[in-house]
């Protein structure tokens, strides 16, 4: 209830148009109503109002960091050297491609399986078996390859939405494409959240830099953008429904839900997929002792660990983890938290404040001027979007997908952008 006051509030005094926050702040209203459909609505004793009030007021403040991105007036790459761009997509394009026909001819193999009954996404997605199915199919040095290209979507992403902008649609398909191995990268394990991510991402930022595109523009790319979205739903529908068709485990709760698990296992579990957090995040809130404190470790973890793994070995990274974390969460262990109740498991509860104060900072400093959206912009927006966008989740800052990504960007940034000293150089006239 606390987070549909705070978001109704904020829709009645908003003045700002195509706001990233409005779009946060729409889906923070929308999982919180779902509480009620699943039956994962809090409760209202002392400790769980503070508690919430505590995650709101913090949600509130990383939200409101995105608070200059909004009112666009304006595109430019001043400052981007475009021969080295030019290089770079050249470069960065190859290996997309190649990786984007890895993995279609991966999907297109498992989802047949899948459809004929030969695999379960149980089997699949949780108990090992998708490496298996991967190895039969090709040399896992392929997956590999694939696994390091993939962060690059993000790259894609914001090179998409700049020719978008720019009306060079031609350009804009390829990089759309290309960003699809983001999803792709997930859905061949078959995992829905990478493709629920993607799908807010995308539609977040198009309705940013919505007010920048001309009729034509706005037309083709609703078209485009809801055949192939539409796919990557139908995708998701397919996974769902193999997984929860028949029957949904609904956690034993006294407290009444719309929706009937038994009636509608698959619409139950797709309303209790953004609404779980709320409840499991707080059941985790009020277990959490200062001990339990990771510093980074639990939940911004995913090169740190990946790099552990290489020193000490996968296998004894892994089992030490899940000793550890099994033993401290029990069996809230694979459940949705939200960012909020999993960063304290990091940092504490103070620790997270300072983390949430920096982090929202950060968005503001590397957000638009004066309604003016550089390169540089949006493409730390395409880096910093996804944890708050997926913020019920909580997950997605112990991504090695975005781990790499960052990576990736900053070293292609630091290589495009052009010194002051070869003004020449300078794309000063590519502004919409």
């Amino acid at each position: 209830m606390i987070y549909i006051i705070l978001t109704t509030l904020y829709f009645i005094y908003n003045k700002n148009k195509n706001s990233i926050t409005s779009v946060l702040m729409g889906i923070l209203l929308f999982s919180s109503v779902a509480t009620y459909f699943v039956g994962r609505q809090h409760g209202f004793d002392f400790t769980t109002l503070i508690l919430v009030s505590y995650t709101a007021i913090l949600l509130w403040i990383l939200f409101r960091g995105f608070r200059s991105y909004s009112n666009l007036t304006t595109c430019t790459l001043i400052g981007i050297n475009r021969k080295r761009l030019d290089t770079v997509e050249k470069v960065t394009t190859f290996f997309g491609i190649i990786v984007l026909i890895i993995y279609v001819y991966i999907l297109t193999q498992i989802f047949s399986q899948l459809l004929s009954g030969a695999i379960t996404v149980q089997e699949h997605k949780n108990e090992g078996g998708a490496a298996a199915v991967w190895d039969a199919m090709l040399p896992h040095i392929f997956i590999t390859i694939g696994n390091f290209v993939a962060p690059l979507g993000y790259f894609f992403l914001a090179l998409h939405f700049y020719y978008l902008i720019k009306k060079d649609i031609k350009k804009a398909i390829k990089f759309f494409l290309l960003s699809l191995c983001l999803v792709l990268n997930g859905l061949i394990a078959l995992s829905r959240s990478v493709t629920v991510q993607y799908v807010l991402l995308y539609a977040t930022i198009l309705f940013f830099v919505f007010p920048l595109l001309n009729g034509k523009t706005k037309k083709n790319v609703f078209v485009f953008a809801f055949v192939l979205l539409g796919i990557l739903v139908y995708g998701l529908g397919i996974i769902s429904n193999s997984r929860f068709s028949d029957y949904y485990n609904r956690e034993f709760t006294e407290k009444k839900a719309i929706l009937d698990e038994t009636e509608q296992p698959t619409l139950f579990s797709t309303f209790d997929y953004f609404a779980q957090w709320e409840e499991d995040g707080l059941i985790i809130m009020k277990r959490h002792k200062p001990e339990y404190n990771s510093w980074g470790m639990f939940n911004c973890s995913g090169l740190a660990v990946q790099i552990q793994q290489v020193l000490y070995g996968a296998n004894k990274v892994n089992v030490e983890r899940n000793i550890k974390y099994n033993a401290i969460l029990k069996e809230q262990r694979s459940a949705f938290h939200g960012i909020i109740s999993r960063l304290i498991y990091d940092f504490g509860f103070l620790g997270t404040i300072i983390f949430i104060l920096l982090y929202s900072n950060i968005i503001f400093k590397l957000g638009p001027k004066k309604g003016v959206l550089s390169f540089k912009s949006l493409l730390a927006l395409t880096l910093v979007l996804p944890p708050c966008v997926v913020f019920w989740a909580g997950n997605e800052f112990s991504s090695l997908n975005l781990d790499l990504a960052i990576i990736y960007s900053y070293v292609i940034y630091k290589y495009i952008a052009s010194s002051p000293k070869k003004s020449a150089t300078f794309d000063v006239q590519q502004t919409v």
